[in-house]
């Protein structure tokens, strides 16, 4: 396991959108949130999540992209629908241009 320390002098913590930290089984987790919010404290871009912050982050996300599934599911949806009653229309007006031709 490598110091968070040390992962900014090899790896730059520009370059990465997301640490994860495991703490050993018998570690104070509310000392270690505290020492890790001070270390990150200079860089304000950067922001500690728990386990319930980053699965609802997570099912947010999910959310939002399912949420634009079903957008485009209603669209086209709308435009199948609209395709068909188009068709209809065309079949039913040129049935009826036909008839009235050999009638004549």
């Amino acid at each position: 396991m490598m110091d968070i320390r040390n992962y900014e002098k090899f790896f730059g913590l520009h370059g990465y959108n997301s640490i994860k930290i495991f703490l050993k089984k018998d570690a104070d987790r509310k000392r270690s949130e505290a020492s890790i919010s001070e270390i990150l404290a200079p860089n304000t871009s950067l922001k500690l999540l728990n386990v319930e912050e980053l699965r609802e982050l997570y099912t947010k996300g999910v959310d939002k992209v399912f949420g634009v599934l079903k957008t485009l599911k209603t669209t086209a949806f709308i435009i199948a629908i609209l395709s068909l009653i188009s068709s209809l229309f065309h079949n039913l007006i040129s049935k009826k241009i036909r008839w009235e031709f050999s009638n004549i």
